[in-house]
């Protein structure tokens, strides 16, 4: 049975979790990427194609650097992890060089979701201190109450 998801009235967290690690030595020279010069952006938050989506930019305002760590996609309602969520964490690494003005947009998206559609739901971004967050109106549909719930993330594009 297909059930119609609603615009939700409760806010539907997402947390997205960038755990900044320490990086060995940086490539060619690079230094290793400053917070400071990091910035991350919540660009959207909305529901297509049945599921929940958020976008996070990751910018880097100052000069050229290496970004190592690992990022961390966390569906969250009511401040804690939904553990019937399949690959709830979702975590890649994040090594690459990071030229400067370079934008990187980071996607995460929810399927699936037959729980409660009550709470606090959100969607928040993390980077070591940096952090960034925003509101879904939107919860995704359930398509098959036998089917697991899943949450998949990716980098999506690089621009400068």
């Amino acid at each position: 049975m297909i059930r119609r998801a609603l615009p939700s009235g409760a806010a539907l967290t997402l947390a997205v979790l960038f755990a900044a690690t320490q990086s060995a030595p940086a490539t060619g020279g690079l230094p290793r990427c400053s917070l400071n010069s990091l910035r991350l952006v919540m660009e959207k938050t909305e529901g297509a194609a049945e599921q929940a989506v958020a976008f996070l930019d990751l910018v880097n305002r100052g000069a050229a650097c290496r970004l190592s760590g690992t990022a961390t996609m966390t569906v969250a309602r009511n401040g804690a992890t939904i553990g019937t969520i399949r690959n709830n964490p979702v975590t890649y690494p994040m090594n690459r060089t990071v030229a400067k003005g370079t934008t990187m947009l980071l996607n995460v998206w929810w399927m699936n979701w037959c729980g409660q559609r009550n709470g606090a739901f959100r969607v928040q971004g993390t980077l070591g201190q940096l952090s960034a967050s925003g509101r879904f109106n939107y919860l995704p549909v359930c398509i098959h109450a036998s089917a697991p719930s899943r949450l998949t993330g990716s980098l999506l594009n690089t621009t400068q």
